[in-house]
């Protein structure tokens, strides 16, 4: 049995094929997070000009950050085919999965400790 070298264990280089459809996929990543971004800045505008027309009021609506928690808690119930809007019905595998992933991407900010 022979050792692995370091150049063995590499990735390997994409082909041309491989680097346009990952440079396609890319595109459309970070168009997507900029559009999910963007709802979420309107929707805090866009409640903010409601409550100032309907209650005659400028308090503030809740922040974009709110409106990105709420699309976190409708994407994690749609990956797991949970009803959203009861939280109820998912499937509790993929469900601890996805929140072993979370916390092992915080645990590589330093406050958490990856979960068992």
């Amino acid at each position: 049995m022979s050792k692995e070298t370091t150049e063995d264990m590499a990735c390997p280089v994409p082909t041309p094929e491989e680097a346009t459809l990952h440079a396609i996929l890319d595109e459309a990543r970070e168009t997507m997070f900029a559009k999910v971004q963007e709802a979420a800045v309107q929707a805090s505008r866009s409640v903010a000009l409601q409550m100032k027309e309907a209650l005659g009021t400028d308090q503030d609506a809740p922040p974009a950050e709110f409106f990105l928690a709420v699309a976190h808690q409708y994407i994690f119930c749609q990956l797991c085919e949970a009803d959203h809007q009861t939280l109820s019905g998912g499937n509790p595998d993929v469900a601890e999965a996805i929140i072993r992933s979370c916390t092992g991407i915080a645990s590589t900010w330093g406050k958490t400790e990856q979960a068992s």
